[in-house]
């Protein structure tokens, strides 16, 4: 893996869209604020690796966290599953990074609507204790859901 870090931006991109391809997870999370009527939509990428080098890699170039997760029923090192969670703002750049590099149609929906989302998100950004938003504003976020939805659902 050490190799790769020595490689041109644009061949990292590369490997990094292909493997994101391959082991991922993009939603947008409807998040209910208990005892309010408030709900929140965030952004979360994921990426699984049973590689522990691969994931310091994606943290390394766009942040986020790592999570490791042994298997209970064979509690060895060599079946321990780590995978990297972005749902910050570094999640834009990832996208715009691997965007070019997407193979699937889908995968490359999915990223597409994430950005625009994204955008959405960062525009009618709104600080705490501020003007609630707008009915306009939770329907256009709660329309990016759906469409995520419809794209994240197996056929």
């Amino acid at each position: 893996m050490k190799s790769l870090i020595n490689h041109e931006t644009n061949e990292l991109n590369y490997y990094f869209g292909g493997y994101f391809e391959s082991r991922h997870s993009i939603c947008i999370a409807k998040i209910k604020v208990k005892n309010t009527k408030r709900v929140l939509y965030q952004l979360r990428l994921k990426l699984f690796s049973p590689e522990k080098s691969v994931i310091k890699l994606f943290k390394q170039n766009f942040g986020g966290c790592t999570i490791s997760k042994n298997n209970k029923k064979y509690a060895k090192p060599k079946n321990t599953k780590w995978w990297w969670s972005c749902n910050s703002e570094a999640t834009i750049d990832f996208l715009y990074a691997i965007k070019p590099y997407i193979q699937g149609k889908k995968l490359l929906k999915k990223v597409e609507l994430a950005i625009r989302f994204r955008k959405f998100q960062l525009k009618s950004y709104r600080r705490w204790g501020n003007t609630k938003s707008s009915n306009k504003i939770r329907k256009k976020r709660e329309e990016f859901y759906q469409e995520m939805r419809r794209l994240n659902k197996k056929r």
